[in-house]
């Protein structure tokens, strides 16, 4: 079988012969259950860890949130997101993104905004990725005007734009018929890549 077949067999076996799970451990099964989009059992295994007391980290709810994402399920995600502050877990750059990303992926831009705009909020640093998926999520929603507005918030931000970012803000100018503002934004991205 798969790792995570192995992962959730040998969890299975330390809670039947009493060993005590820890955070580590369930953060790996999770995460195995995550890169195989099986959200319901990293879930499962993210209520045990409630009712068993054990502590989370800041690995546990972008695991739990990557799980979601992978499966498009934009609104266990944002629950998760949303529950981080009463578990005394600060949000990461990694759960925000992944956070974005699920909101994205299940064309709910509004959502993956709010998100964003707690990622702005807080201390935590940004990054490509979540500019990016935002930025796709507007794309999605045919919402042009505000993918402009983000992108031109990342250019003068440090964060680093990239092909990807650029692609999906012209298709989002191509959704909207601003075939000129899609020109000049290719004439920007060549220009880019040559500096």
């Amino acid at each position: 079988g798969g790792e995570w077949e192995k992962a959730l067999y040998l969890f299975t076996v330390m809670s039947q012969s009493k060993v005590e799970s820890d955070t580590i451990v369930c953060n790996s099964v999770i995460g195995a259950c995550a890169k195989k989009g099986m959200w319901q059992t990293a879930l499962h295994l993210f209520g045990v860890m409630v009712q068993s007391k054990i502590r989370f980290d800041n690995f546990t709810f972008p695991a739990a949130i990557g799980a979601c994402e992978k499966s498009g399920r934009w609104e266990e995600a944002m629950h998760l997101f949303g529950e981080m502050p009463h578990s005394k877990v600060e949000p990461t750059t990694i759960a925000c993104s992944t956070a974005i990303s699920a909101c994205e992926k299940g064309g709910q831009w509004e959502a993956a905004l709010q998100v964003f705009r707690a990622l702005l909020q807080s201390a935590v640093e940004t990054d490509t990725i979540a500019f990016s998926a935002l930025i796709s999520a507007f794309e999605k929603g045919s919402k042009w005007e505000q993918a402009m507005h983000i992108l031109s918030v990342m250019v003068q931000s440090t964060v680093q734009t990239d092909t990807i970012v650029f692609s999906t803000s012209v298709s989002a100018c191509e959704k909207g018929w601003e075939w000129e503002k899609a020109l000049k934004l290719v004439g920007v991205m060549a220009r880019s890549m040559v500096e």
